[in-house]
């Protein structure tokens, strides 16, 4: 499809960066974004604004609330839309002469390749590693163009991933060094061979995002995916997908840079850079960025290892080529445990509790530490409904401590919304600070100000993580002693969502045993109790609390 008057009118102030061919590939190229989260929405805004001419959206979620300080092609009143549809209406009204299409579902093993098949370029912005997995093997094996990209606390990255692969009658063809080179660079899964827990638990969700973090990275791909259609590297990735030498004989013309290298049937010379086998990090805490050349595709790699073999290695390619469609990759996926941590289901991390003995503790579900919590407010246990009159001897005297992370717990916490807890609750850098000053009448009471608190309950903070440092269980200790005047002691663990608290209760059973051996005086009845589902599950009965 030819330029016209109209298009030179509309996208001129580039076209004198590129001039008319590179605004010709624009408006005939196709590329497909998956996920048009904070990364995507960005990236799909220049796409269309850009001119290229056929961009197809994948994503399966619906716009939430807490989504809108990042995810900038969203509008207030976009909650509860479907996100792939709204942000193909968003770049429809953006840019009118473009086709935009879209796709409300969830990249899978089944779906990957029919949806990728007629498209160049594949810009993945998905937020699970699942989807990352899939997607590489899927361009590997099909020859696409893989542009990456994250985003997660104050840092971005984006990677390109040429995957390029020479035809099985390369042999009979002269082939430049640039795209020999090219063929060479390692696929995403070189770089990260299997899930770790790491980079399968991180998200934004869980760790938090600077909203224009992820602005930054999703401009970084439509710029390099622009520079990447306007230097002619698909048309040399469609010809070699081909082991017909006159198709790439006649793809030459479509290749910038190839009228000066005529003894060659495959080169590729870009008149602008395009940052090909690259990684670009951004460090937005620090205001820096930097750029890492990828390193060669490993010989062991399980879908990109068996290529290396075929461009005459000596490594047997029936050793390594263990991922040949997408159902070879579903299955790895399944063996590797990769799962069931990437999805958007209430158990991404159910691993976590598969490894200790929950018969150590007891479990309360939110409607009954709701009624717990109101009851401590007024300090009139007999207001308890009957039955609820077992948690009685909870509210005499219990110790709650909040397991999230510090900062979590300053955003938003029990705190805020009850004002006995308010009076008697300790922040992590508190709970610290008094041990450092030895202020045990401090802890007893709850807080350095309100001594005379009616409360019950003390609310603190100590994140799980810090829990098996010696200074913390030591202050856990002299915490818990505090309150052995009392006859029976709970101890209650919550976090955000019932996972990490689970994790916590077994740390303070076996905190409180330790005292107990050390100590021998101590005779004292605990409990330690799991809030079931945390706040999370918390806000479905007290609406007041917000979901973040």
């Amino acid at each position: 499809m030819d330029l016209e008057s109209a298009d030179i009118e509309h996208y001129s102030r580039q076209m004198l960066l590129f001039g008319r061919n590179g605004q010709y590939r624009l408006k005939n190229s196709s590329i497909v974004i998956v996920g048009a989260g904070g990364i995507g929405s960005t990236c799909i805004l220049y796409l269309a604004g850009g001119g290229v001419g056929n961009i197809h959206i994948i994503d399966d979620d619906q716009v939430e609330i807490n989504n809108l300080h990042r995810q900038i092609i969203f509008k207030y009143d976009n909650q509860g839309t479907s996100k792939a549809k709204t942000a193909m209406e968003a770049a429809i009204g953006l840019n009118p002469d473009i086709n935009v299409t879209y796709n409300q579902l969830r990249i899978d093993t089944s779906n990957v390749e029919s949806l990728i098949e007629r498209h160049s370029i594949v810009i993945d912005c998905s937020d699970n590693m699942a989807t990352r997995y899939i997607l590489n093997d899927a361009c590997v094996l099909k020859h696409k163009i893989l542009l990456s990209g994250s985003a997660i606390g104050w840092d971005g990255q984006a990677t390109v991933f040429p995957n390029i692969q020479l035809p099985s009658s390369s042999s009979s063809l002269n082939i430049s060094k640039e795209v020999m080179n090219l063929t060479k660079v390692a696929c995403y899964r070189c770089l990260y061979p299997n899930p770790t827990r790491n980079n399968t638990s991180a998200s934004c969700n869980s760790i938090g995002v600077l909203g224009p973090v992820p602005g930054v990275i999703g401009s970084i791909l439509a710029a390099e995916a622009c520079k990447i259609v306007i230097s002619g590297l698909p048309s040399l990735n469609e010809a070699t997908t081909s082991a017909d030498t006159n198709n790439i004989n006649n793809s030459k013309s479509n290749n910038t840079g190839n009228s000066n290298k005529k003894d060659s049937d495959l080169s590729f010379s870009p008149e602008i850079p395009v940052a090909v086998g690259k990684q670009l990090y951004y460090d937005c805490f620090g205001s820096n960025f930097m750029t890492f050349t990828l390193p060669r595709k490993r010989d062991n790699c399980l879908v990109c290892g068996h290529i290396t073999s075929n461009n005459h290695t000596n490594t047997s390619s029936s050793e390594f080529a263990l991922i040949k469609s997408p159902a070879d990759t579903l299955t790895w996926l399944q063996s590797v445990g990769a799962l069931g941590v990437c999805t958007n289901s209430s158990n991404n991390n159910s691993s976590d509790s598969s490894s200790f003995d929950s018969s150590v503790f007891k479990s309360m579900n939110v409607k009954e530490f709701h009624s717990l919590l109101k009851a401590n407010e007024t300090n009139a246990i007999s207001n308890l409904p009957p039955s609820s009159a077992s948690l009685a001897s909870y509210v005499s005297a219990c110790v709650l401590i909040d397991v999230r992370p510090e900062k979590e717990f300053e955003m938003v916490s029990l705190a805020h919304y009850f004002d006995q807890i308010n009076r008697c609750t300790l922040s992590h850098s508190t709970f610290l600070r008094l041990y450092e000053q030895n202020k045990e009448d401090c802890i007893s009471n709850g807080s350095e100000h309100e001594s005379s608190s009616k409360s019950n309950l003390l609310y603190v903070n100590i994140p799980y993580p810090t829990m098996k440092d010696e200074k913390i269980s030591r202050n856990l200790h002299r915490l818990l002693l505090s309150k052995t005047s009392e006859s029976k002691l709970t101890v209650m663990c919550l976090c955000r969502r019932g996972i990490s608290s689970r994790l916590a209760s077994v740390e303070v059973y076996n905190s409180i045993n330790d005292m107990k051996k050390e100590m021998e005086s101590v005779h004292i009845e605990v409990d330690v109790v799991n809030v079931n589902g945390g706040l999370e599950a918390y806000r479905l009965v007290n609406k007041q609390f917000p979901k973040y």
